[in-house]
């Protein structure tokens, strides 16, 4: 797997940690009045590609039908699989609670668009799931490039959209557990 992906443990870290920065940023909001002037923090893209990555690689993107997941050589931005015995460009968008999206050249020529919808997960605790949707040949749906929310992304895609629901915890848990192993060895 490139060094360039978070394994399991590490998305694990990654999440907690923006679920910290996130509480922080709200905590400030509630506190000054100015600090609604400061942009919301942005979920990087490598925690969705290392998502997509990895549940790819444990049998988790089944409507993909695909295997050995990893990212493209050269390319970062692109997530690549093997269907069919041929590999397949993967093109990740994330959003968080805006749901909105830049569709562009790349992402429909892609074989698969994959959009990773956090929803306000970094922000509300109590959420624990995130929504993964997935879509063959985008350009079948979408012919041209345009900006597009994820309500709109579904009704037009329809039926070709295939929507899994991702609880995150196992990925915290297995953070959890790993720091806990670090303790032990120390």
């Amino acid at each position: 797997m490139s060094k360039e992906l978070l394994n399991a443990t590490k998305i694990g870290e990654l999440i907690k940690t923006l679920r910290e920065l996130f509480k922080y940023h709200q905590d400030l909001q509630d506190r000054r009045e100015v600090a609604i002037s400061i942009q919301r923090p942005k979920i990087p893209p490598l925690l969705s590609r290392s998502l997509v990555v990895d549940l790819g690689n444990r049998g988790g993107m089944r409507s993909l039908e695909c295997s050995d997941f990893d990212l493209l050589p050269g390319k970062k931005n692109n997530v690549v699989a093997i269907s069919s015995n041929r590999q397949v460009k993967i093109i990740v968008k994330a959003t968080g609670k805006s749901a909105f999206q830049n569709l562009g050249n790349k992402d429909i020529d892609a074989d698969f668009l994959v959009w990773v919808h956090f929803n306000r997960y970094f922000e509300d605790d109590w959420l624990h799931e995130i929504e993964i949707l997935t879509l063959r040949e985008p350009k079948r749906i979408f012919p041209q490039s345009r900006k597009i929310t994820l309500a709109a992304f579904k009704k037009e895609g329809g039926e070709s959209i295939v929507s899994i629901n991702v609880n995150l915890d196992q990925y915290m848990s297995m953070s959890t557990i790993r720091r806990d192993e670090d303790r032990f060895l120390l």
